[in-house]
C-alpha cells in the first residue's frame, strides 16, 4: 500500500471520528436535558422535516 492511500485511509478515519464525537456530543446533550426535566433536547436535534422514532 502506497503513501498516498495510506493517508487518504487516515484522513477518512479522523473525518469518521469527529463526526462520532460531534453525534455523542449532541446524544449527551439531549441527556443532560432530559434528566434536568426538559423533554426538549431530543427536539431540538431531530430534523423538523423527516425523522424516525422508536419506543421499545
Amino acid at each position: 500500500m502506497n503513501n498516498a492511500v495510506k493517508r487518504k485511509r487516515r484522513t477518512k478515519m479522523k473525518s469518521a471520528k469527529t463526526v462520532a464525537k460531534h453525534i455523542i456530543e449532541m446524544e449527551k446533550g439531549a441527556l443532560d436535558k432530559y434528566y434536568a426535566g426538559d423533554m426538549t433536547g431530543y427536539y431540538d436535534i431531530w430534523s423538523h422535516d423527516d425523522f424516525s422514532y422508536f419506543d421499545t
